[in-house]
């Protein structure tokens, strides 16, 4: 049997495809669409962005298939669940091509993060933080191999900050502080669940994670991430002079750096001070990556691997 798995993210629609019989991987890709873009502060799609997830939606489900896809899941993330137009997507996305997307809370998008994180990146009885940055929200998981001892979504997305404040290009430090500690003052629950469960292990999922991986990589000589590889390791120190030289840089400059993609080079300076943030407030001793995030979590739930 062949599976279709799409994530209407915030800025971009991800389809995979697998064949659970199998277990190969036979496609998987994402479509830049930027659903939230002049709209997602008013609880909105705008309607340009309206067309566009509509023909990724198209495109999706053409290259579906063309892969013969037994069938096709679809999940709707914090873009669409906040605006008050999201249902009217929906529909619209059923019109175009008879795919039924599910729209899901914050909580449900942690738990698929983390079930597909941990196909990924090896989790022992120790907990560890799952940290994933999207377009309108963030998510945290705090857990271990057996249970998910805390998990929230905040609506700290990059897109959603970008819409916000609205920074200068490049950012103000006076505005870059200002976005940390918005984020901050959004985070005072995570500090507590953190007292009670202190994970040395923080794990980005994903998105920008897999960007800063590549461009890291690339800086130092190293080869990025190839086809197929599911983790990956940071060095602390790296990490942080390149969040500091995003920060200081505009978007062309961004744009400029080996591995940068450039649906990210607007906005991944604000992951970046999020991701500083985290490891200024929290003992982390270790730095990982997966490339798996909800979709693949989506597949092991389906699936029960």
């Amino acid at each position: 049997m062949r599976i279709a798995i799409i994530d209407l993210g915030t800025n971009t629609f991800n389809l995979l495809v697998r064949d659970t019989d199998e277990g190969t991987t036979l496609h998987n890709d994402k479509i830049p669409v930027k659903l939230g873009k002049g709209g997602i502060t008013d609880g909105k799609i705008a309607p340009d962005a309206f067309d566009r997830g509509i023909e990724a939606m198209i495109t999706h489900r053409s290259t579906a298939a063309d892969l013969g896809v037994d069938q096709i899941l679809a999940f709707a993330t914090s873009a669409v669940r906040s605006a008050a137009n999201g249902d009217e997507f929906v529909k619209a996305v059923f019109e175009a091509t008879q795919i039924q997307v599910e729209v899901i809370g914050g909580l449900r998008e942690a738990e698929l993060i983390f079930k597909g994180v941990q196909q990924a990146v090896e989790i022992g009885d120790e907990p560890v933080l799952i940290m994933d940055i999207g377009g309108g929200s963030t998510e945290f998981v705090l857990g271990n191999k057996n249970e998910v001892f805390w998990a929230n979504s905040y609506e700290l997305g990059v897109t959603r900050l970008l819409d916000l404040f609205k920074p200068h290009n490049p950012i103000l430090p006076q505005q870059a502080m200002q976005i940390r500690e918005y984020i901050k003052s959004a985070l005072e629950d995570l500090m507590e669940a953190y007292q009670k469960h202190p994970a040395k292990m923080l794990i980005g999922s994903s998105g920008s994670f897999d960007t800063l991986y590549d461009v890291l990589a690339l800086r130092h000589g190293r080869a990025p991430l190839q086809s197929g590889q599911i983790s990956g390791s940071f060095d602390e120190g790296e990490l942080r002079i390149l969040i500091n030289d995003l920060i200081a840089a505009d978007t062309k400059e961004r744009l400029e750096m080996p591995g940068m993609l450039e649906m990210r080079a607007e906005m991944i300076h604000l992951a970046g001070i999020q991701i500083a943030l985290v490891l200024d407030l929290l003992s982390i001793e270790k730095i990982r990556l997966s490339t798996y995030s909800m979709k693949e979590g989506v597949y092991a739930e389906r699936t029960k691997k």
